[in-house]
Order: structure tokens, then sequence, then C-alpha cells
């Protein structure tokens, strides 16, 4: 057999849109050589016509895991996998093609197509945000760098739930720091004043604010706890929040010294933390039934409190630690200790940047599978 002419032969087949002969014979160029790289590589682009989507990857993987240099390979690769939802892997391959010496142009425009592809296979419905504007402009100038950076901050989105030692050891590569930008978090509360609710301050971030809305929206809860109550501005909030979302959540608000003043669903409770020392727990504790979003916001005690409060936290519950960038070492130390398995979810933790909240590494999920 002349495996040249033949192969011509399939090509021409394959250009007329006669892609079921042109199959047959790549098939059995494949038997005679089964390395044969434009087999590999066409036999992906004629089942991805046919929307044979795992063949089509088995295929063009096998063709980029034996010539990863190639130009065009790369292109099909990445254009494929985009097609089949997948948005890292992309910029895996983009990264190892820098390389590989790929022209920087076609991995700059493929890492455009990326961003498109982010923007279409979601609920934005092809609008692209003003961070994806950002990174495409970022990525003008292209450089191994940037796809990285791209791709730290695309990660929590894909690859949601993540431990907290490999949360604790790493740093934001745009700026090698435990968060993206520490003074955007800084005036995200207020810079003059604290941000108030219904003439009651809440002292909460704008982006903690936010965060939460979409985690009571994600958890529905049978039961928020928070643990210091300041002025009450918070759990009310809370509270209105939860009557927003047709939620008809109980709300525990603990503190040494308890707000006066009430409101509807919430009960303020009196409680110095520093009793769970002398064996009492929370009062009312008995309680806190269903699914449950606990926000630790009091700072003090520390050890004591995420070991009381690990003993009514279920499977599925969330544990949000509040302005913990100091608190690191404990919880830390907590979830070394613990049984159970707490999990950053990254979705939310970075949804502003790297740990673009007061929670830095600390809004929990117990997660028992």
């Amino acid at each position: 057999m002349n495996e040249s002419l033949t192969l011509r032969n399939a090509l021409k087949l394959q250009e007329k849109g006669e892609i079921e002969k042109a199959k047959l014979i790549y098939y059995d160029l494949l038997k005679e050589d089964p390395n044969n790289i434009d087999c590999l590589n066409n036999l992906s682009l004629i089942h991805h016509i046919k929307k044979e989507h795992e063949i089509s990857l088995e295929f063009i993987k096998k063709a980029y895991e034996k010539k990863p240099d190639s130009e065009d390979i790369v292109k099909n690769y990445i254009l494929i996998l985009l097609e089949n939802d997948q948005i890292l892997e992309p910029l895996n391959i983009i990264l190892e093609a820098v390389g590989n010496n790929i022209n920087k142009e076609t991995l700059r425009d493929l890492s455009y197509e990326v961003l498109k592809a982010k923007a279409n296979k979601s609920d934005q419905k092809n609008v692209m945000l003003f961070f994806d504007k950002f990174l495409k402009n970022m990525l003008d100038e292209f450089s191994k760098d940037k796809i990285q950076i791209t791709k730290d901050f695309l990660n929590p989105k894909y690859n949601r739930y993540c431990s907290f030692e490999e949360r604790f050891e790493s740093k934001c590569m745009l700026s090698n720091q435990v968060r993206t930008n520490v003074l955007s978090e800084t005036f995200s509360q207020g810079t003059h004043s604290a941000i108030k609710w219904k003439g009651y301050p809440v002292f909460k971030s704008a982006h903690d604010m936010a965060l939460l809305t979409m985690i009571v929206d994600d958890l529905k809860p049978d039961t928020v706890v928070e643990i210091g109550s300041g002025q009450g501005g918070s759990a009310i909030w809370l509270t209105d929040m939860l009557n927003a979302a047709n939620l008809n959540s109980n709300i525990y608000s603990y503190d040494k010294i308890k707000p006066k003043l009430e409101y509807e669903k919430v009960k303020f409770l009196e409680f110095d933390l520093f009793d769970l020392n002398e064996g009492k727990s929370f009062p009312k504790a008995d309680l806190w039934k269903g699914k449950k979003l606990i926000i630790e916001d009091a700072h003090v005690n520390l050890s004591s409190v995420f070991n009381e409060l690990d003993k009514i936290l279920d499977d599925g519950d969330y544990f949000i630690i509040e302005d913990s960038e100091d608190k690191q070492d404990y919880i830390n130390n907590f979830i070394k200790d613990t049984k159970k398995k707490y999990y950053v979810d990254q979705f939310y933790t970075d949804f502003f940047g790297r740990n673009g909240t007061s929670a830095v590494n600390s809004i929990l999920k117990v997660i028992s599978k």
C-alpha cells in the first residue's frame, strides 16, 4: 500500500464531504501505523462532525501526545475541548504549547476562544463580564504568565472545592499574596462609614453581602447562626434577605452584650463565648435544625468556638469564618484535628478575585464524601 497516496485520497474525500469513505481509509491506515498523526487528527475531526465527542477527544488526545508541537493539532485539540464544555484543559494545553514554540499569535487567539467559550457555555449567555474583557485586554500582549493568571482566576468555578491545607500554602500568582487585592476588600466595607441597613451598621463588606445572598440562594438554610451580633444590623439584614428569598429560616444571633432591639424571626441571645471553656454550650443550640449556615464574627476563644460548632455542623452545612486573615493558624489546626471533612468553597472565596472576601480561605462546607 502506498501510504502517502492513500492518505491524499482520504483527504480529498474528506474535503468533498465524503467522510464515511475517508473514515474507513484512515482506520485501515491506522492498522498499518497506529501512530499516524494525520489519521489520528483527521479521525478526530470526522468524529467531531458526527458529534461522537468521546471518540473525537480520544483521537485528538493521541495525536497531541504524539506531536505536541504541531500547531494544527494544538488548535484542533483546544477547539474540540471547548466544544465539549471544557474550559481549564485548553488553558493547560496553551501553557504547554508555549514551551513547544507554537506561534504566540495563534495561542493568543486560542486564549480569546477560551474566554468566549467561558461566556457562552454558562449562564452569562454570551455576555462578557468586565473581568472577561480585562483578561482579554491583558492577553493582547501574550505571555505564559498571563495564561497562568487567567487559569488561576477561572479555576474556582470549575474546581470548586479544595482542602484548606492546599489554600493555606498557596498564593495568588498575580500579586504573590494571600489575596489578589487587599485594598479592594478593605474599601468594600466602607471608608468614612459602615454600610447600614434600616439604620443599623452591618459591619460587612459589600463583597461579603453579595456572597451571602448567593450562598443563601444555593443552600436555602433552615437555620442561620451568627456568632457576634454587634449592634444587630447584620442579623436584621440577613433576616430580610431570607424573607426576600421566601425562606422561613430561623436566625440565632449570639453576643456577650445582647443588642437592645427585637426583630421578627431573629433570636438575639446573650452568651459569653468563654463559658464554652466551662462546659456550657450555645443556648438553644438544640433548635438548630436542618441545613445550617453558621457565621463566626466574634474573634475570641476561637479554638473552643470552632470545636463546639464542629459538634453541630452536618454534611452540606456551611461554616463561614469572617475577618479570618489573622485566624489562619487556628483554622488550620482545627481542620487537622477534626474528624469531619471541611472544604474551602473556592467559587465563593475567589468570586471577586482570590480571597476577595473577609473570609480568607474560610467559606467552608462540610462534605462527608
